[in-house]
């Protein structure tokens, strides 16, 4: 009896200490509270809500390029070797693509990004960058607006490749009961238009007319009204402003995604946005041109040298509105407990 009794005893005190033994995070491991530690974590988190912008000029990762049927891609025309060919051969559908712009997945050779992440990140960053101990105050204001940039890019690029799209207006929390949230439908031309226009006037209001060299890359202001003109002149267009054969483009509950009737009126707004980012951007940018010399032999060559190399050389180099970025590496962000399903219902 008393034997079974210290069996007892001993497998009540494992059962009591076990728990807590398995709730010990190792040292070593990141957690979400690490990001926001110092400024240097922080900075990495920075450039994580980046990395799912689309490579878009890559006939491989975007249709853009070879989507057409001029194009003639010979004996091997398959869209393994040729994804932009998927669209013409019907290989298109909800759940399986070859550019996965909104979902974490992709066929086989396919490209995708989780657009929809980089949207929360951006969210989950505005939330907590404001209290890193030891940022400066202009520092996270400035982090601020790109992402607010970001969050207005990748609804722009949903709405320039998908159409009407749902539009996410806040981090989102796991345990969200609100439904309309967790399964947003998709919203009209027009309302989609004003969100992401909204989101690149909080930006520019925040970011740096310039950037330095050694930050080339991130979007300054002139680069927020830039892409809130080119929104506004899409939006302008007759493809979504007044366009009859939308009319029974609606959601299940009758609500009209694409205009109908056409509205002068954004074509204005269109003019003036261009005509604001063109006089931001005058102030520190301007078109790439070369000197009398080079130019004359450029032309005796046929060719025109444009090279980044060859505008830093003859010192007539200024500021560039955005160039390519240099993927950086996400450093303690690499655990992802922050995405959450957020599904397009129709």
């Amino acid at each position: 009896m008393r034997k079974i009794q210290l069996i007892l005893f001993a497998a009540l005190t494992l059962g009591y200490t076990s728990c807590d033994y398995l709730d010990v995070v190792p040292k070593s491991k990141a957690t979400e509270n690490d990001i926001w530690k110092t400024p240097a974590e922080a900075k990495k988190f920075r450039f994580n809500m980046m990395q799912y912008m689309p490579v878009l000029f890559s006939y491989t990762k975007s249709p853009d390029q070879f989507a057409g049927d001029d194009f003639m891609s010979g004996p091997r025309s398959t869209s393994y070797w040729f994804p932009g060919k998927s669209l013409h051969y019907n290989e298109e559908n909800p759940s399986q693509t070859y550019f996965g712009y909104w979902a974490p997945v992709a066929r086989t050779n396919g490209t995708n990004y989780d657009l929809f992440r980089g949207i929360r990140y951006a969210y989950y960053f505005i939330d907590n960058i404001h209290n890193v101990k030891g940022l400066d105050a202009s520092a996270a204001s400035r982090y601020e607006g790109e992402a607010w940039f970001m969050i207005g890019y990748y609804h722009q690029t949903l709405l320039d490749y998908y159409g009407p799209t749902v539009l996410i207006k806040r981090f989102i929390p796991f345990d969200t009961d609100d439904k309309n949230e967790m399964f947003p439908s998709r919203r009209p031309v027009d309302e989609c238009v004003d969100f992401i226009a909204e989101c690149y006037d909080k930006a520019a209001g925040l970011l740096p007319e310039s950037v330095i060299e050694q930050e080339w890359g991130t979007p300054s202001k002139a680069t927020a009204l830039a892409y809130k003109a080119r929104l506004f002149l899409w939006a302008a267009s007759p493809l979504v402003n007044g366009n009859p054969d939308m009319v029974d483009f609606k959601n299940p509950d009758g609500t009209q995604l694409v205009s109908t009737v056409s509205d002068r009126e954004k074509w204005k707004r269109a003019m003036d946005a261009s005509q604001e980012a063109i006089i931001e951007a005058e102030k520190n940018y301007s078109l790439y041109t070369t000197n009398q010399s080079r130019d004359q032999t450029s032309r005796r060559k046929g060719r025109i040298i444009t090279t980044m190399h060859s505008r830093r050389k003859t010192g007539t180099a200024r500021n560039i509105l955005w160039p390519k970025a240099t993927r950086q590496k996400s450093g303690t962000s690499s655990f992802a407990p922050l995405h959450a399903p957020c599904r397009m219902t129709r």
